[in-house]
């Protein structure tokens, strides 16, 4: 949408004070606090106190910032002015923990989000995880000590062929 042109006129009924709004050339009907998305609390709407709601003659609803009258634009740029004019920031609006806190900082799973989905539908139960990792680590300590039987054997067959000295390398 982008800012629009505003404008007042003065009119001899209305105190000086408060003059007519014109916005793009078109006289504001109706200038009311934007209402929030929020549910209702004790049955009652919740308006945000600082965005204004202008709807115009000609049908059209624009917004405005409550302390800068002549800002208008969408609702996202009348934000965007707020936060940048103002330093308004959002009702509850947290602030995100730094990255080193973060326990997920920097590690790279390798897999997608859809197939760790994939992973965790298919464990059963942690019971099942915990088993598999068990036979994992059983399997690797078998090979483990099958390669160190077959070092063992080579270096024995190398000191008898006089190509290594017993106690060399260790």
């Amino acid at each position: 949408m982008g800012v629009g042109r505003v404008g007042s006129r003065a009119s001899s009924s209305k105190p000086a004070e408060s003059p007519a709004r014109v916005v793009d050339g078109v006289e504001v009907v109706k200038d009311e606090p934007l209402q929030s998305g929020l549910p209702p609390v004790h049955g009652q709407p919740i308006y945000f106190k600082t965005i204004r709601l202008l709807t115009l003659a000609d049908g059209r609803q624009v917004y405005s910032c409550a302390d800068c009258p002549d800002f208008i634009g969408s609702r996202g740029e009348v934000r965007q002015h707020r936060t940048a004019a103002h330093g308004a920031k959002p009702v509850g609006a947290r602030k995100r923990a730094p990255a080193e806190d973060d326990r997920l900082a920097g590690t790279d799973l390798g897999m997608t989000l859809g197939e760790l989905l994939r992973l965790a539908a298919s464990i059963g139960s942690w019971e099942d995880v915990l088993t598999a990792l068990e036979h994992r680590a059983e399997t690797a300590e078998a090979r483990a000590d099958a390669a160190e039987k077959e070092l063992a054997r080579m270096r024995r067959g190398l000191e008898r062929a006089g190509w290594v000295m017993k106690g060399d390398g260790e």
